[in-house]
């Protein structure tokens, strides 16, 4: 994803922010962009995961998941386009903000995130969306903090929800389900 179509000079794609400027799009794109991971989720997608191309020592591990997944893995890359959309990831990949605009999800763990660990997610009193807390100001609501479950796909689905500059990218594996693969059905 570098939310361009770069090989066809620069078009905007269903993945162009709005207001993004392109030969297809003179006066900048009107529409929402389209979320990869969510429309994976929405059709059934037994494995969702997320990386960023420069973020190695994160994207291996879950490379290397996908390609052991039975059945098909759906893995979204942000990918920088040097030529036609440069930059467009920044606000997530520099390096000085890294800790404070990603969270990177591991399974059974907390979703911690932050340059001191010190910020987490919750979700809200009525269950209808995540919440960021201060894990050193709001001590009452440490035993809310969420711990990642990545066969829990309405979870999934709230990490997808997370948009800048409010909330920090969901990176790693979202969402894995086991289920018969096709080659399975076959073969009984």
């Amino acid at each position: 994803n570098n939310e361009i179509y770069g090989l066809t000079k620069g078009q905007a794609s269903p993945a162009s922010r709005p207001g993004t400027v392109s030969p297809s799009t003179p006066d900048g794109s009107h529409e929402n962009p389209l979320s990869a991971c969510e429309l994976a989720l929405s059709a059934g997608a037994s494995f969702v995961a997320r990386g960023v191309d420069t973020s190695i020592k994160q994207l291996i591990p879950t490379l290397k998941e996908a390609k052991e997944h039975k059945g098909s893995s759906f893995l979204e890359i942000f990918q920088n386009c040097i030529v036609y959309n440069d930059g467009v990831f920044n606000s997530f990949t520099e390096k000085s903000t890294l800790e404070d605009k990603q969270i990177y999800v591991e399974n059974g763990k907390p979703l911690i995130f932050g340059e001191n660990k010190n910020k987490g997610l919750i979700m809200n009193d009525n269950y209808s969306a995540l919440e960021i807390i201060d894990l050193e100001k709001d001590k009452n609501k440490i035993n809310k903090l969420i711990i990642h479950d990545e066969t829990n796909k309405s979870l999934a689905y709230f990490l997808t929800q997370m948009k800048e500059p409010d909330f920090p990218m969901a990176i790693g594996v979202l969402f894995r389900s086991i289920k018969p693969t096709l080659n399975e059905h076959f073969l009984k």
